[in-house]
């Protein structure tokens, strides 16, 4: 009786699962992937790859997003369903409306990734001696802001994010920003501005005297608010740069711009009456210059302030500090920032964390530097 129970069920149809429909099938022509690459995105088709969203790819007549179409010789293979389901994401992202496309009635790129949603409206960016469209350069500034948000990751391993995923918007005129400032976001301010919070922006002109049209110097800036944003949201939605951590907060914006561009440009000081612009950007020889010549404290006075109260060579001491942290105690990251978090103050983190008093923190930072920094800065990167 039990072998004839089991006969029965094996005679039962068994339903295949999605994958199973397209295992092992496809053709010669194209490659038994069951699918082709759409000729219309075939310019910037693997930086498309990387994004989980671009309004441009979704507004394709032949792929609406997928960037492959059916084979026309075959009946799918193994690549078609995750042709279909990426149809299917930008579908439902396509439905979502955009707040700075609602406000300005036009159409603006977006792209989204897996850590960030760059928008772009400015459309003529020099990038080397060529220039760039909108398009173009949201993809590569995307690539750029989840290149740091990987670094980010590897230095703070289990890192915790809450709040919407960040955005970060440019705009190729000033009365554009301030727009999107004071109309979308519901803000006072101007230039280049930080909106913190459970969905926090950034949004800035790119014809400022401070961008100038560089798409290297835009994605510069994009890199450095990037960090600003994504460490908002980690471990806790909380500013550090407004709970008298100014150095952490502006110390990791720096190291990640410095590290993808051996160089830096942005800086977040309030009332800046000038552009500031400690050793023209170039910061490990001058660094290490200083504490080999100055022996002053540094760090009980600095470990006190918020972001903007910052001093411009502050800015420069912060990175260092930072820098010596993820460095030489990569073990000790994620407690520190989890304990900054939970608004203890600097000096009570390292006394926790290390066991170490301020002074000590500042001997072992000095030495690990001159220990450790070139006598000579890496050359700035010129293009994206």
């Amino acid at each position: 009786m039990l072998f004839l129970l089991l006969a029965s069920l094996a005679l039962v149809p068994q339903e295949d699962s999605a994958d199973d429909l397209f295992a092992d099938k496809g053709c010669i022509k194209c490659d038994h992937r069951g699918v082709v690459d759409c000729e219309a995105h075939k310019k910037h088709l693997s930086l498309e790859k990387s994004s989980i969203y671009c309004t441009v790819a979704a507004a394709c007549d032949h792929c609406q997003g997928a960037l492959t179409t059916e084979c026309t010789k075959c009946d799918g293979g193994p690549e078609s369903l995750a042709m279909y389901e990426r149809q299917g994401r930008f579908e439902n992202r396509g439905k979502q409306e955009d707040p700075c496309e609602a406000y300005f009635k036009r159409d603006i790129v977006r792209v989204e990734g897996e850590h960030f949603i760059v928008q772009i409206d400015a459309h003529k960016l020099r990038n080397g001696k060529k220039k760039t469209d909108a398009h173009f350069f949201a993809h590569l500034m995307l690539e750029e802001a989840e290149k740091a948000a990987t670094l980010f990751e590897k230095h703070f391993p289990s890192v915790r994010y809450s709040g919407e995923k960040p955005r970060i918007w440019f705009w190729g005129k000033n009365k554009d920003n301030l727009n999107a400032l004071q109309q979308v976001l519901r803000v006072s301010g101007s230039g280049d501005f930080r909106y913190m919070g459970n969905a926090p922006v950034s949004t800035a002109p790119t014809d400022s005297s401070h961008m100038q049209q560089k798409a290297v110097l835009v994605a510069q800036n994009g890199v450095h608010s990037a960090i600003h944003l994504l460490l908002n949201n980690a471990e806790g939605n909380i500013w550090l740069g407004k709970k008298k951590a100014g150095w952490f907060d502006a110390g990791a914006a720096h190291w990640y711009e410095i590290e993808l561009f051996n160089h830096n440009a942005n800086y977040c000081i309030d009332e800046m009456r000038k552009s500031p612009n400690y050793k023209n950007g170039h910061w490990y020889a001058p660094v290490r210059k200083h504490l080999q010549l100055k022996s002053d404290p540094i760090l009980p006075a600095m470990l006190r302030k918020m972001t903007g109260q910052l001093e411009v060579e502050e800015h420069a001491f912060s990175w260092s500090l930072y820098d010596w942290l993820v460095r030489a105690h990569p073990d000790k990251t994620l407690a520190m920032l989890r304990a900054l978090k939970s608004k203890k103050t600097s000096r009570a983190a390292f006394q926790e964390i290390f066991g170490w008093n301020v002074a000590r923190v500042e001997q072992e930072w000095r030495a690990w530097v001159l220990a450790t920094y070139p006598s000579k800065d890496p050359k700035t990167r010129k293009k994206l």
